[in-house]
């Protein structure tokens, strides 16, 4: 029977209660893409909701990654991200990613490389990844958005 929770995923593992599982399926955001709060704020609204939470603790937030040290801080939630979903994984379970590469800075950061050298920090290693072009709606290059599949090596 599917689980469903609410929270920081970054804090995963309280979240879950400590559970395991054989699967992780998330959408993470696509790092200074949207600003996620603002971008559902009238759903939000019409479901009588408070989204203070989801306004402290947003990941990847446009408004949030700006300045010299916006790409560091982008990598510590990823891998914060990554480090709380392998806790929660069974011995071999699988991570399904839907996630788009970050444009912070100027600075374009694929997904598929930062997947793969923070995934391995946490047991989290790569068996499949499949890729799309995205037009920029800022106006800059295309981005890929990509959907990757990762295999949590055994205990």
């Amino acid at each position: 029977m599917p689980l469903l929770f609410e929270g920081d995923a970054r804090e995963l593992p309280s979240i879950a209660e400590h559970r395991r599982f054989d699967l992780a399926l998330t959408s993470p955001p696509y790092g200074a893409t949207y600003d996620y709060a603002y971008h559902h704020s009238r759903r939000i609204a019409w479901l009588k909701l408070d989204d203070f939470a989801m306004r402290r603790q947003e990941i990847g937030a446009r408004r949030a990654l700006t300045g010299p040290d916006a790409a560091q801080y982008w990598e510590r939630d990823v891998d914060a991200m990554l480090r709380a979903i392998s806790r929660v994984l069974e011995p071999r379970g699988r991570a399904v990613l839907v996630v788009g590469d970050a444009q912070i800075e100027g600075q374009r950061i694929a997904a598929p490389p930062q997947l793969v050298r923070l995934g391995r920090r946490h047991g989290l290693v790569p068996t499949a990844l499949a890729s799309q072009r995205r037009e920029d709606r800022t106006g800059g290059p295309p981005r890929r958005e990509h959907l990757a599949l990762l295999t949590r090596t055994g205990d």
